[in-house]
């Protein structure tokens, strides 16, 4: 199965990514950084982005056509000093909606 991640490099996305290609699975991770999935990067598609910028790879992502998505890209996080902010709702989820919408068309 062909599988997308976004945000593959934090906490979940890094063990699910991990989880994912043990299980023999094709994954293609999207994220910021690839620095806790150094060890299985010879396994995987890399794109390195921020989640606003997810459009940008429309045609990589359309070539790897994958059949699960799974967003754990965030642009802030807990590492963020506004951490409760609602700057991060507006910074984040009108990329995901237009992220998505691409994704089921």
């Amino acid at each position: 199965m062909n599988i997308l991640v976004t945000g593959g490099n934090g906490f979940l996305g890094s063990n699910t990514v991990k989880k994912l290609i043990k299980e023999k699975h094709n994954v293609l991770v999207i994220s910021k950084n690839k620095n806790n999935i150094q060890d299985v990067l010879d396994k995987c598609l890399f794109i390195s982005s921020y989640s606003e910028d997810l459009l940008n790879y429309n045609k990589e992502i359309e070539s790897f056509s994958p059949n699960v998505v799974i967003l754990f890209g965030w642009d802030g996080g807990n590492n963020d000093k506004y951490v409760s902010s609602l700057n991060q709702f507006y910074k984040n989820i009108p990329s995901h909606i237009k992220f998505l919408e691409f994704i089921c068309n």
